[in-house]
């Protein structure tokens, strides 16, 4: 068996479709020369470590394993990003990389590596000259956006939802376990499943968002409210149409589709009813329509 590799190297939060360009052709490569497609990956974000940022994540570890894998990826190494690989040098950070027995490596065009990012793409074609084909590739853009996390982070914090989902490839989601709630929904006669949704994971913007809830690998059309509360704790609720079991305990997966509404106050609460009526049905035309 060929024990050398493939490797495309990155942070890859979302897996986007600029990530997927880079996956595509690690894999093929991989396939084509008979060795193990390897993703190289970092866990926390930089700016998580650098900038102690929470709540900007869009993919947690798993999350990132599993679409990576989908991709085809034989192989999944996620290091720690901590200080000592922050200051590894560049030429240590490409020692490191020699390690994985490299035969051709994938990266995009403004890759930066190394201690004060002082590592570029000619500096790994130079130290890896003879010992493996260096691949960069042009990143990925649509109708002239370049598909970047950052974009997608600043779209979902803008509540564009839609629009995020189409540099991702795929819609957004975040999963967690149904907790209880205040049961306000279920007084109204649309009762929500609330989920406990990981800090770091990024949220949209407050709102009412048409999507889709997965459970035990079925899927419901819902309508999916972000909000926050008087003490600024995020809260994640989705009303399942057709659905009124009791899944508290259970983990259950929101994708969102499109922002339909922002959020209300109200004193009375048969003006809130009345509210939710009416996102339930943008929430069921929005899903038909577009």
């Amino acid at each position: 068996m060929n024990l050398s590799t493939v490797v495309t190297i990155g942070v890859f939060d979302g897996v986007h479709l600029g990530h997927q360009q880079l996956i595509k052709k690690t894999v093929e490569l991989a396939r084509q020369s008979g060795c193990l497609s390897t993703a190289f990956t970092f866990d926390p974000l930089p700016e998580e470590f650098f900038d102690h940022k929470t709540g900007i994540v869009l993919t947690l570890p798993d999350e990132k394993k599993q679409l990576l894998s989908r991709l085809g990826i034989d192989y999944i190494i996620m290091m720690e990003f901590n200080h000592q690989v922050a200051t590894l040098s560049k030429e240590e950070f490409v020692d490191k990389l020699l390690l994985l027995k490299p035969k051709a490596v994938v990266v995009g065009r403004d890759f930066r590596f190394g201690r004060e990012a002082s590592g570029d793409v000619e500096f790994l074609k130079k130290a890896l000259n003879g010992k493996a084909e260096v691949y960069a590739e042009e990143l990925y853009s649509i109708n002239g956006q370049v598909v970047k996390s950052s974009v997608i982070r600043e779209l979902l914090i803008q509540g564009r939802v839609y629009d995020a989902n189409k540099l991702l490839g795929r819609r957004y989601f975040v999963s967690g376990e149904v907790v209880q709630g205040k049961g306000i929904g279920k007084a109204l006669l649309y009762p929500t499943a609330n989920i406990k949704v990981d800090r770091r994971k990024l949220l949209p913007a407050p709102g009412v968002y048409s999507g889709f809830a997965e459970l035990n690998f079925k899927k419901y059309v819902a309508a999916i409210v972000v909000s926050y509360d008087a003490y600024r704790e995020r809260i994640v609720e989705a009303h399942l149409l057709n659905f009124s079991d009791n899944i508290y305990g259970e983990k259950l997966l929101l994708e969102f589709h499109e922002k339909v509404s922002d959020i209300g106050n109200f004193t009375r609460l048969e003006d809130l009813q009345l509210k939710i009526a009416a996102d339930i049905e943008k929430v069921i035309k929005s899903i038909w329509l577009k």
